[in-house]
């Protein structure tokens, strides 16, 4: 029994369809359940469906679809390298395929197109290195069967290209009337352009799934694969309904305006999801380990990330043995619920937050909120897991951090949120510099607006969280499983003149046998990656 909050864990309903297993050669495809075209429609339009189609949507949203292939070997591995990224639907998938199947091409396209000096060409072949030697890829934000990643099956072509087994879960199907299933005609300046962008919006009937979801890809065969429903912090169909609904009730003054306006909702059916499986190292002992890959909401209150959190955490209490949680958390620190005056008068009515701010604005005691605010904000936006203060030093995403942090498996062990200067190649003590890098004020960012001014719309989303095997701490030795290396490859990500992705991949390295430190030590580290 997991002992982390709850003396006992409350039932908790969320549906869990049977896992599909398929063992295929690599030069095989195949495509997890999916809908007809005219069902999408009918997904897009109608809020209460009938019972046969409402149990078809809860298969594809909740069955996960595994391609397992053999392990490389059969010996035990030195350590385990594990690479988390949200890859920005697959966009730029050809690329991301080259630089995972062939860094040295992937290399010499960048050279071509930036022209890098030995030392910056240096660091991305380092980079590169890293993540092809990566043996758990947990992916976030993957598409299948839409138009805008040209249908492919980003899954299944990411693994065939590795030879890596995989598991793939749908997290939302986009059913969009206007930007997805081309149902809705656009509205432009003149008539001529509106035909043009409604017949460019369009898709392929035929080919058309629109699936977008989450992936696992592993060296290893993948076991007990299965998909965790999150709470509920926005409904993707009825409040984007409800946002287009008030729209076309205020009509445009400048049609272009409205379109654009329009361009950016996201109808989908489906919600925020975490998908599970396990893995076994092969060895003389062989290890289970439990891959856990959680993808949390970004239009919502930081308190509702933490509680879809908790819900994870209360999923995998009962775990043995190493566990690792990873994938785009959405730690932007920000209220990303969709603003309305309705919703600013409903909830603000409600926070006592608000009220204490609001009163000291207006009272002397108001000058060190005043004084503090510019401080705040920027040791919230580089450190997510800095200290809360309630009113003066609020940090949103400090509860789901310290959540995470108490937590206590049944086994009695615990996430590893420590910083030695021993494991890590910033040489940093602070919390969880072990397994996600730090830069000199707070974490290495790993998502970027297109434009981020130079540098200052850089948010860290992603993380990994890792649990060894319960233990003494011994900072003198590597113990297995105890996190290594973090690495940030930002440069890697911008390689080339357009970004793989708007995150950047993030890896850290895994002894699977105890190693003594490297402590005082000028070379390099078991995965060959030298400190500076």
């Amino acid at each position: 029994m997991n002992r982390g909050w709850l003396s006992a864990r409350a039932p908790i309903q969320h549906l869990t369809a049977a896992v599909i297993f398929v063992f295929i050669p690599a030069h095989a495809a195949e495509t997890p359940p999916r809908l007809t075209f005219d069902e999408l429609i009918t997904l897009s339009q109608q809020q209460d469906l009938d019972p046969a189609l409402q149990a078809k949507l809860n298969a594809v949203l909740t069955t996960p679809y595994v391609v397992d292939r053999p392990a490389p070997s059969a010996s035990a591995p030195a350590q385990l390298h594990v690479t988390e990224w949200n890859i920005e639907r697959g966009e730029q998938l050809d690329n991301i395929e080259l630089l995972l199947k062939s860094p040295d091409s992937f290399l010499k396209r960048a050279q071509q197109a930036k022209k890098y000096s030995p030392q910056a060409l240096k660091k991305l072949r380092a980079q590169a290195t890293t993540l092809r030697q990566s043996d758990v890829l947990i992916l976030n934000e993957v598409d299948q069967g839409m138009k805008r990643t040209d249908y492919r099956n980003v899954t299944q072509e990411l693994a065939q290209t590795l030879g890596m087994s995989s598991a793939y879960s749908v997290e939302f199907l986009e059913v969009d009337s206007l930007t997805d299933l081309g149902t809705e005609a656009a509205v432009l300046d003149t008539p001529e352009l509106s035909a043009r962008m409604t017949e460019d919006l369009k898709p392929d009937r035929n080919r058309y799934q629109g699936m977008h979801g989450n992936a696992i890809l592993s060296r290893y065969p993948l076991q007990n694969v299965r998909v965790l429903s999150l709470p509920v912090c926005h409904d993707w169909f009825s409040q984007e309904m409800q946002a287009i609904s008030q729209l076309e009730k205020t009509k445009r003054k400048a049609a272009r305006v409205a379109f654009l306006e329009r361009i950016t909702r996201e109808v989908r059916r489906g919600n925020r999801q975490a998908l599970l499986a396990d893995i076994t190292l092969p060895g003389s002992k062989p290890v289970t380990v439990h891959l856990v890959n959680a993808h949390l909401e970004n239009k919502c209150k930081a308190d509702c990330r933490a509680r879809q959190m908790r819900r994870v955490l209360e999923e995998v209490g009962d775990a043995a043995g190493p566990v690792i949680l990873a994938g785009d958390l959405n730690t932007t620190g920000t209220d990303g619920t969709p603003t309305s005056i309705r919703y600013e008068l409903t909830t603000r009515l409600k926070d006592y937050q608000f009220w204490i701010g609001t009163f000291l604005q207006f009272t002397p005691a108001g000058v060190p909120a005043y004084v503090t605010t510019p401080f705040n904000f920027w040791k919230n936006f580089r450190d997510p897991t800095a200290l809360h203060v309630p009113v003066l030093a609020k940090n949103r995403e400090a509860r789901m951090f310290a959540d995470v942090r108490k937590f206590r498996f049944a086994d009695d062990g615990s996430f590893d949120f420590r910083g030695l200067a021993s494991r890590n190649l910033q040489r940093s003590r602070k919390t969880l510099s072990d397994s996600n890098e730090r830069a000199a004020k707070g974490f290495t960012p790993t998502f970027a607006m297109l434009r981020d001014y130079g540098g200052f719309l850089r948010y860290r989303l992603d993380w990994i969280f890792v649990k060894p095997p319960p233990g003494e701490d011994r900072p003198d030795t590597f113990q297995i499983f105890e996190p290594e290396t973090p690495m940030t490859l930002d440069d890697l990500n911008r390689a080339l003149p357009e970004r793989l992705s708007d995150h950047a991949p993030i890896t850290v390295q895994l002894p699977v046998a105890p190693v003594e430190s490297h402590a005082g030590l000028s070379v390099c580290t078991i995965s060959n990656i030298c400190f500076p």
